[in-house]
């Protein structure tokens, strides 16, 4: 009895957690983007922002990853890093992304778009447009928050956006990746359009001898690829060659996203994210999953080997989370394409990293 009342005297005593507060910055040419700022408790003293940034895609506010998680359980990934940050002590301003918006306003009221000069501007240069979103979301921290450090967490295509706008932007005091990759749009692509595919052929290939033949598309792992066969087998010899599943695969980046040609211009004119690192003089924090299979491990790693063996910059950290995946969630294997939740040991870890490095 005794023990409950002390238990119940300390959860009493806590101060109480505050209800997120809802906001809009300006996006780039003052475009509205719907925020939500997690707030530390009741009372403690705002002294660190972390700004949360988006992977690709039409994302909002609260990441929600709901619909690419195993059997449909509720993944809202940005809202659980907003709580664990503001329980210790940052606070945290989540942001719809601009594609979000459009998105929403494209379910809701479709000919709202028709002739929408901000739309057609953004189709124009995509990248220029997230990466100023995401100047605009830290200034609006920096006018909330005049006496705190602004941070930048971004996730996936959110850690290229990180990395640029640190570059560019004074206010920012470090930043934090999960699921980041080093390299071009185009190569990550390349990669998991191509390449990442051919991990199922080589399962399919029961006698590994680069075919799938009619023998193997008789069994049940390769069945589902008999009635594709018209599109896959481009010699007509009734069996597919590993070139003939990468050519179907190649087809999907030659149709690619009308938009990817206007986002490549654009990368072409930032700075590489290596050199960018390289001169980096504020703390960056990598979160890489080993198990990611969308941005791979082994881009941070290589980053890792070069810092040890020639740059020496001693503001890049590396934590690396075994058997976790993109979003530092569970994996059952490389080849899990399934999001979870995010694990609440690379949460907990994640929280005292970035309260240690972010001073």
């Amino acid at each position: 009895m005794r023990s409950l009342l002390v238990f119940l005297s300390l959860v009493l005593s806590l101060p109480a957690q505050r209800e997120p507060e809802s906001c809009e910055v300006l996006g780039y040419g003052d475009f509205p983007l719907p925020a939500v700022i997690d707030l530390p408790a009741e009372g403690e003293e705002v002294s660190r922002v972390m700004v949360l940034v988006h992977g690709s895609g039409s994302q909002g506010m609260d990441g929600d990853l709901t619909a690419v998680t195993k059997n449909g359980e509720k993944n809202l990934f940005f809202v659980e890093l907003g709580q664990s940050l503001s329980q210790a002590g940052f606070a945290v301003l989540r942001y719809d992304k601009r594609t979000h918006v459009y998105s929403k306003r494209m379910r809701e009221e479709p000919s709202s778009l028709n002739g929408d000069e901000s739309l057609q501007a953004f189709t124009k240069d995509p990248l220029l447009y997230l990466v100023e979103d995401c100047k605009a979301a830290v200034d609006f921290a920096v006018e909330r928050f005049p006496d705190a450090a602004v941070y930048i967490l971004g996730h996936s295509q959110g850690t290229y956006l990180a990395v640029q706008v640190a570059h560019q932007h004074e206010a920012v005091k470090g930043i934090a990746l999960i699921g980041f990759a080093s390299t071009p749009m185009s190569f990550l692509h390349f990669e998991q359009t191509v390449y990442r595919p051919l991990r199922r052929f080589r399962a399919l290939d029961l006698n590994d001898d680069e075919v799938v033949d009619e023998a193997e598309l008789e069994a049940e792992p390769a069945s589902f690829l008999k009635p594709q066969l018209g599109n896959l087998d481009r010699n007509g010899d009734g069996q597919i060659s590993r070139l003939e599943y990468q050519a179907a695969s190649m087809a999907a980046l030659v149709l690619q996203d009308p938009l990817a040609g206007a986002y490549l211009r654009r990368e072409a004119t930032y700075p590489r994210i290596p050199d960018v690192l390289r001169n980096m003089q504020v703390p960056v924090v990598f979160l890489q999953g080993m198990l990611a299979n969308q941005t791979l491990s082994y881009q941070a790693m290589a980053v890792q080997l070069v810092n040890e063996r020639l740059w020496k910059n001693e503001h890049l950290h590396f934590r690396f989370f075994d058997g976790l995946g993109h979003a530092l969630d569970p994996r059952d294997s490389y080849d899990d394409l399934q999001y979870r939740r995010v694990a609440p040991e690379a949460k907990a870890e994640l929280v005292d990293l970035l309260t240690q490095r972010f001073k």
